[in-house]
């Protein structure tokens, strides 16, 4: 059986999304649909989460939409939560170094069906010397193997009760 295909794309501001902190909007042809948010890094700690509803379990390929800057931190911390755990990749979002308008590749996890997996791009942790930002644009999970079901285990086929052997009474003269 083919793979569903399976592609959730979650802007910022649609259902699916939550924040914590101080988020500006920003519209430029490098974000995601014209229009982006950027937050400064350090001090409060700001969070930007995308939580997709997974209705195929599976492995999926999730990306961030990077619309870097120059001004922007090389070291972006992105959480993926998954089946497994959370993991954190960073996540180079200065125009110099990083992609620029663009999906940026984060890894493949396995994501249990339902609204527990997400996103979140954060700058907690982040000290930068200067003035540094960060950016929360779009998010996107594509499924690439979906969670095959077991094939279920038959029911053992009885073996037949033999049937007695009928008593013969023999005489021998």
């Amino acid at each position: 059986e083919p793979t569903p295909e399976v592609e959730i794309i979650i802007d910022t501001g649609e259902a699916g999304t939550s924040q914590t902190g101080s988020w500006n909007n920003y519209s430029g042809k490098e974000s995601y649909n014209d229009s982006s948010l950027w937050a400064q890094a350090g001090g409060a700690d700001e969070y930007y989460r995308f939580t997709p509803t997974i209705e195929v379990a599976g492995v999926y390929s999730i990306y961030a939409w990077n619309a870097c800057y120059n001004n922007r931190a090389t070291n972006v911390p992105h959480r993926i939560k998954h089946e497994s755990g959370i993991d954190t990749v960073e996540v180079d979002q200065d125009c110099d170094t990083g992609s620029h308008g663009e999906w940026n590749y984060l890894g493949s996890y396995s994501l249990v069906a339902g609204e527990s997996n997400y996103l979140e791009i954060t700058d907690a942790g982040l000290a930068p010397a200067s003035t540094t930002y960060i950016g929360a644009d779009a998010a996107r999970f594509v499924l690439t193997t979906p969670v095959t079901e077991p094939e279920p285990i038959p029911e053992p086929i009885p073996e037949p009760i033999p049937e007695p052997i009928p008593e013969v009474d023999i005489i021998i003269d």
